[in-house]
């Protein structure tokens, strides 16, 4: 049996979620979801594959080569896109049969091919009954054959295309077009003309077309993903203390700290395996039998320490005794044994890796080379407090190993932490250098601004708390149709800061542009708690209208010069904004905002030629310092702020703190998204945690721990 696999999609409305590969290699369970569609064909017997690619086929090809689990995999490519129906009729050139399975490169469909071949009509489709949905299509079915296609639409259930087919290949070998939907001029245009059978299949079923998808693909295909990660593990003068033909489990002795060691590797979710030769196996010293004896007390042992050996393969030969083999090292017998036997991959790509896998592969890289130093430019930004955690220790694992290791960072307690000696520069120059143990965050501060400088943050308690915002399972919706919040629910108060964390691209920037009027919300309702005493679905309002309404709120973009500030202009243009939203005519007298931007310019320190200089002009610092001084000028009663202090130096920093500070303290409610956990812990009152537009968990600043949040900001499931 023959099938083409449509494997050439752009995947645009997976771009911000898997944005290097084309979609059928997204990584699904740690693989790419098109080797579970290859796995399931081949264990239906299918012999040979054609794969119609086009968007970064090469990624494709280097992955899969010309065979695959015994099938022969065949390559049909497109220069331009030819659209689903040409590229099946260019595949089909590369196919001998008559009849031919088709499969989305994009859909998991577990249906039995064989039932499909009992159909005798030139067109079999395999569809699935569903309950409750809008994003497909419905099937039309009368006596096992197809009447008709339906448009999308809500439907309580009916019976959808399930993305596989068997076309007989005299359907489009002789289609005028090349280019063209196979679904919108064969499928739905064609069933007068066309005999088509419908099976019906109860088998799972799972399109990864969208992020909402792709993300429950990660939980529903774990059962066909057995774990693909290992770490391979010699045994005598590794784990245990080398002694001569160790056999007898009372000789057995760990090296210090290795029980530790493998627990982590346990931790971290890989496979423990052990390859070891054991020649006097060969030599008559000791049996087989008491070498698994000694395996599964070993495991015992383990077992104090919370740790355990997932396999053990030894090889019992000897050259000089029973000639050559396959598997004593350094041949690679017990190696592949594993592979095939606990489905591993050695072949994964990096693309399909954790952020925190692909560093450690980049560092395993740069040790295989011989590298005996190490530099890494802020290693720790975008990884969560475990997976930190995992980092420092192979950084402390690389020193121990005698390797040199430079780390530039701005986090001075994670220098603290790792390092053993700190160089300070400024503004370009050496400045000097500590032995870490004689350095505090103080110390360090100063040398790198050039006087002592307060660290501490005045985080006041919060006292005599309004509520300021209801938010009301609020769901918003991209461009492309897309959920990027998911029943949002919340509540913040003048008087306290509220800190929202989560990995990038978690929903924190479309969360405050749905509360500041920018984004159009799908479903749920905002509601601000005027000062004044009235309640106001500000969901219904965009943001002119709402600045209309008078509502006392203010926002502070992520993109400062893009949404926060006209860069063409001064200061004294960029105050006047405030009067144009007020409705005040064009020619509104200069007056107020000039004096506005004086006392902003003086009372901030902004560095700055004139108040008319341009402000794009201005370093990152003084352009927050304009941004955040306009909008607490406006007296708000909310204050949405992201990220104030990136790339802002400590000065600056703990300036805009005290600012927002002093906002709360007068009875403002301030929302604030950062990306620094330290930064949050040591200024907010509560932390609402995003994870894929879902809201994991709310929790007090003052009890918890950066272990806790991290965990909150990687975890899928909903925590009241």
């Amino acid at each position: 049996m023959e099938a083409i696999v449509l494997a050439g999609g752009f995947g645009t409305r997976l771009a911000h979620v898997v944005s290097d590969v084309p979609k059928p290699m997204a990584p699904v369970c740690n693989r790419p979801f098109l080797r579970f569609i290859l796995d399931d064909l081949q264990a239906k017997g299918i012999e040979r594959v054609v794969l119609a690619v086009g968007y970064k086929q090469e990624v494709i090809r280097d992955y899969f080569g010309a065979h695959y689990r015994g099938m022969q995999i065949v390559y049909s490519s497109e220069d331009t896109p030819l659209f689903t129906g040409g590229a099946i009729k260019k595949a089909l050139q590369s196919c001998s049969a008559e009849r031919v399975f088709v499969v989305n490169g994009d859909t998991f469909f577990d249906v039995d091919l064989h039932a499909m071949q009992r159909e005798s009509a030139p067109l079999v489709v395999a569809v699935k009954r569903m309950k409750k949905f809008s994003r497909y299509g419905t099937v039309q079915i009368e006596d096992g054959r197809i009447q008709a296609f339906r448009e999308k639409q809500p439907c309580d259930e009916g019976l959808i295309n399930g993305g596989i087919y068997l076309v007989n290949r005299t359907i489009l070998e002789d289609y005028p077009k090349d280019k063209f939907s196979f679904e919108n001029e064969i499928l739905e245009t064609k069933t007068a003309e066309i005999e088509m059978a419908a099976v019906e299949s109860e088998g799972y079923f799972i399109d990864i077309g969208i992020p909402e998808d792709y993300a429950a693909a990660q939980e529903t295909m774990k059962e066909r993903a057995p774990i693909n990660k290992a770490a391979f593990f010699d045994r005598d003068g590794t784990i245990n203390v080398d002694i001569h033909y160790l056999h007898r489990p009372e000789d057995l002795q760990f090296i210090a700290g290795m029980p530790e060691f493998i627990r982590k590797w346990n931790d971290w979710g890989y496979k423990v395996i052990v390859v070891t030769n054991q020649a006097g196996i060969a030599r008559g010293y000791y049996g087989e039998k008491e070498m698994r004896a000694l395996h599964r007390y070993m495991n015992e042992r383990l077992a104090e320490y919370g740790a355990h050996i997932d396999a053990f393969y030894y090889c019992p030969h000897h050259p000089e005794i029973t000639g050559p083999c396959h598997c004593r090292k350094p041949e690679p017998g017990m190696i592949e044994d594993a592979i095939r036997e606990f489905d591993l991959d050695p072949a994964q790509k990096v693309y399909t890796m954790s952020v925190s896998q692909k560093q450690t592969v980049e560092i395993v890289k740069m040790l295989y080379r011989g590298a005996n130093i190490l530099i890494l430019d802020e290693p720790t930004a975008v990884l969560t407090p475990q997976e930190v955690d995992k980092l420092f220790e192979v950084l402390r694992n690389m020193r121990d190993d005698g390797r040199a290791i430079i780390i530039i960072t701005h986090k001075l307690n994670e220098v603290l932490e790792l390092s053993d000696r700190v160089a300070i520069l400024r503004k370009g120059k050496y400045i000097g250098t500590l032995q870490t143990s004689e350095a505090t965050v103080e110390s360090l501060t100063e040398m790198m601004v050039g006087e002592k400088v307060s660290l501490d943050i005045n985080r006041p308690m919060p006292h005599d708390l309004k509520k300021r915002l209801t938010i009301n399972n609020i769901t918003c919706t991209n461009e492309d149709g897309l959920h990027v919040l998911e029943n949002v629910s919340f509540e913040a108060f003048g008087g306290e800061v509220l800190g929202v964390a989560g990995i990038s691209g978690s929903g924190q920037k479309e969360l405050l542009e749905a509360i500041a009027g920018l984004t159009k919300l799908s479903s749920g309702s905002v509601i601000f708690h005027s000062p004044e005493g009235e309640d106001i679905d500000l969901a219904k309002y965009d943001a002119a209208q709402i600045n209309e309404l008078g509502v006392r709120h203010s926002f502070v973009p992520e993109d400062r010069l893009g949404m926060g500030l006209v860069g063409s202009m001064g200061m004294t243009g960029n105050m006047l904004l405030r009067s144009f939203r007020k409705g005040k005519g064009f020619f509104t007298s200069l007056k107020a905002p000039k004096e506005l931007a004086e006392k902003i310019k003086e009372d901030l320190d902004v560095v700055t030629p004139d108040i008319d200089y341009p402000v794009r002009r201005l370093s990152g610092g003084n352009v927050q310092k304009i941004l955040v001084g306009r909008e607490i000028a406006s007296s708000p009663a909310v204050l949405l702020v992201a990220y104030p202090v990136r790339g802002l130096d400590i000065n600056s920093s703990y300036m805009i703190y005290n600012l927002l500070n002093k906002q709360k303290e007068r009875g403002v409610s301030v929302v604030c998204v950062a990306e620094d956990l330290d930064m949050l812990l040591e200024f907010c009152d509560r932390i609402m945690v995003l994870c894929d537009g879902k809201v994991t968990g709310i929790v007090d600043a003052r009890k918890t721990t950066k272990e806790e949040v991290g965990r909150l900001m990687t975890s899928h499931k909903e925590e009241q």
